[in-house]
């Protein structure tokens, strides 16, 4: 069984953050690139509120409204409904849609809070491999979705480090790394043992094994085939899409066999 990672008392933290940032800004802030490819921040906060009404929508009011075309798989299916929404969303004024993160915010929270953690999630976290998942990962992959589109916006406005403290920034890489395993089980590469450490954080040090069972995180030391260790600053990216190939080993050292450590920079903890 997986130990539980228990985000939500974390949420109105982060939602806090978000809106003092959001409310702060200039208009032309909110036209800013950010690293996630042709979203501005303001896309990105709309995207946020998106995710609160969706969800709200699906889950709370099991309204599933949409569905796939005939022939389209989930994760083109997916990018198509957050592209049509930042699309629409640019109608919206900063001022409005802040309001709705705001409302929708503390909604989806009080829907969170009346959730079982260990019944069963209405979806599964997929890129963890898991075909049926606990409410608590459910939300913890919630977290980790709110937590990454917050840090795409506070890096494009020069302001990453309130989601840099311990608190808010470990349930993240916690959660994060449960891909780890699942992402390993076709690997036929060299190497059995893998550790990911995160500079100048602590108890964020992760290692994981290969045994007859498969890939599996452990908290006993081992021999290590590769140790990859992540600037703390950049470390989330590498989960998320947010780092391009040729810029990965500008953010990291590793040691041991290429063969994992390139495997391990295909991870990604998102599905779209």
């Amino acid at each position: 069984m997986q130990v539980p990672i228990y985000t939500l008392p974390l949420f109105s933290k982060l939602d806090i953050l978000l809106q003092d940032t959001l409310r702060n800004i200039s208009v032309e802030d909110w036209q800013q690139p950010t690293i996630s490819p042709q979203w501005t921040v303001g896309d990105i906060a709309a995207h946020l509120l998106d995710g609160n009404l969706r969800a709200l929508s699906m889950l709370r009011d099991q309204y599933f409204g949409e569905s796939p075309k005939e022939g389209e798989a989930l994760v083109p299916f997916l990018n198509r409904l957050n592209a049509e929404w930042i699309r629409v969303a640019t109608r919206l004024s900063p001022q409005v849609i802040l309001h709705l993160l705001q409302q929708s915010g503390e909604e989806y929270r009080s829907f969170l809070h009346s959730l079982d953690p260990w019944a069963t999630a209405t979806f599964a976290v997929a890129w963890a491999g898991e075909e049926e998942s606990a409410n608590w990962f459910h939300i913890a992959r919630e977290y980790t979705e709110k937590w990454h589109h917050q840090a795409q916006i506070r890096m494009a406005l020069g302001h990453l480090s309130p989601l840099l403290e311990s608190d808010l920034y470990l349930p993240f890489l916690d959660t994060s790394v449960r891909v780890i395993p699942h992402h390993f089980e076709a690997y036929q590469g060299k190497g059995n043992s893998m550790q990911i450490v995160v500079k100048d954080l602590a108890k964020a040090t992760y290692t994981f094994v290969k045994s007859e069972a498969g890939w599996q995180q452990t908290a006993s030391k081992a021999q290590l085939s590769t140790k990859i260790v992540l600037e703390k600053a950049h470390a989330w990216r590498y989960f998320v899409k947010g780092i391009r190939r040729d810029q990965a080993e500008h953010f990291c050292q590793w040691e041991g066999e290429k063969d994992l450590f390139e495997h391990f920079l295909e991870a990604k903890a998102i599905m779209a």
